[in-house]
C-alpha cells in the first residue's frame, strides 16, 4: 500500500506562502520546488518561440493572469531565473525531467 508521505514531498525550506519578486528572484530553491501545470507548460513552449532568432515581434509578449495563489509569481521567478542563468542553473534538469514526463 502507498504511503502518502511517499507521493507528497513537502518543501520545508520555502517558509513564505506568497511570492515576493523582488525578494525571492535568486531563490533557485523555487525551481526545484515549482510544480508544472498544462498552463504553465504552454507557457515555456511560447518563452522557447519567443526567444528564437526567427520570431515575430507579436510573438514575443505574453500575459500571465489568474486567481490569487495560482502561481503567476511563482512561474515568474522561474522564468527570470531561466532567462537569466540559461537551463542549466541548478535546479532546471529536475524541472525538465517533471515537465516530461507530466501527463
Amino acid at each position: 500500500m502507498t504511503v502518502l508521505a511517499e507521493i507528497i514531498k513537502i518543501n520545508e525550506q520555502q517558509t513564505n506562502a506568497a511570492i515576493d519578486f523582488n525578494r525571492d528572484c535568486q531563490q533557485s530553491s523555487l525551481i526545484s520546488g515549482f510544480s508544472p501545470t498544462k498552463s504553465t507548460i504552454k507557457v515555456f513552449e511560447h518563452i522557447d518561440a519567443a526567444v528564437q532568432r526567427d520570431a515575430k515581434q507579436q510573438q514575443r509578449a505574453i500575459n500571465l493572469f489568474g486567481s490569487y495563489g495560482s502561481g503567476k509569481s511563482h512561474l515568474a521567478v522561474v522564468l527570470a531565473q531561466l532567462l537569466q542563468h540559461g537551463c542549466d542553473a541548478q535546479g532546471f534538469d529536475a524541472l525538465f525531467e517533471r515537465i516530461e514526463h507530466f501527463a
